[in-house]
């Protein structure tokens, strides 16, 4: 899950609360990782629009 500083968690309630402090840099890295196979694949266009922002957003974090 991203969180609104664009960093991304690992654990999640139900009640859509993080268990953890802060995510690791392997769910950094896994997440960033699906954002930029996913803006390279054929996947409809608005699919790939909102994986590219993710990842604008969050590559400040690399």
């Amino acid at each position: 899950a991203e969180s609104p500083d664009h960093t991304f968690r690992n654990v999640m309630t139900y009640q859509r609360e993080f268990l953890d402090d802060a995510g690791t840099e392997d769910c950094y890295g896994r997440t960033m990782w699906a954002c930029g196979y996913t803006v390279s694949s054929g996947l409809p266009e608005n699919v790939r629009i909102v994986a590219q922002k993710i990842f604008d957003a969050a590559v400040i974090w690399a």
